[in-house]
C-alpha cells in the first residue's frame, strides 16, 4: 500500500544552528557568524544548507510547511512518511500556527508531531506572555 517510509524534520527555531554544529552537519567556527549576511546561517533553516529543503523564514510558517507536507503524503502520495517540527514558544503567538493546528486536527495528520519549546524567550526578547501559552 505504502512506498516508502521516511522519517523527515522540520527544525524551525533559529537557535537550533548550536544543535547542528554539535550534530556535526555545521563547524562550530559557523557559530560565531550567525546572522551575519555572508553567513549561511541566518537565523531560519535556509536551502543554502545542504540539509536544509525548506526554508521556513518568518515565525509561524514552520507548522504550515510540515502540514502540507503530511497531507500530500497521506491523501495525495500513499507515502507513509513522519513529519516532526520543533517550534519556540513565541512562534505559538503567530496565527497562521494556530491555523495549521485546526488543520492538521481537521485532517487527522497523525504523521506529523510538532514539539513546543517553552523557553519563554523570543528572537530578541522574552516572549510577551512570559508564561507557557498553553494551559
Amino acid at each position: 500500500m505504502f512506498k516508502t517510509k521516511q522519517i523527515i524534520y522540520f527544525i524551525f527555531n533559529f537557535y537550533i544552528d548550536a544543535a547542528w554544529a554539535r550534530a556535526g552537519f555545521l563547524e562550530r567556527d559557523e557559530l560565531i557568524r550567525i546572522r551575519n549576511h555572508t553567513s549561511d546561517l541566518e537565523g531560519h533553516p535556509t536551502p543554502r544548507l545542504p540539509f536544509v529543503d525548506v526554508a521556513t523564514g518568518s515565525l509561524g510558517q514552520g507548522l504550515g510547511v510540515a502540514c502540507g507536507m503530511a497531507y500530500s503524503s497521506k491523501y495525495l502520495d500513499n507515502v507513509n512518511n513522519v513529519y516532526f517540527t520543533i517550534m519556540g514558544d513565541a512562534e505559538t503567538g503567530e496565527g497562521s500556527v494556530w491555523e495549521a493546528a485546526s488543520f492538521a486536527s481537521f485532517y487527522n495528520l497523525n504523521n506529523m508531531i510538532a514539539f513546543v519549546d517553552v523557553n519563554r524567550l523570543g528572537q530578541g526578547t522574552e516572549t510577551s506572555l512570559k508564561v507557557c501559552p498553553f494551559p
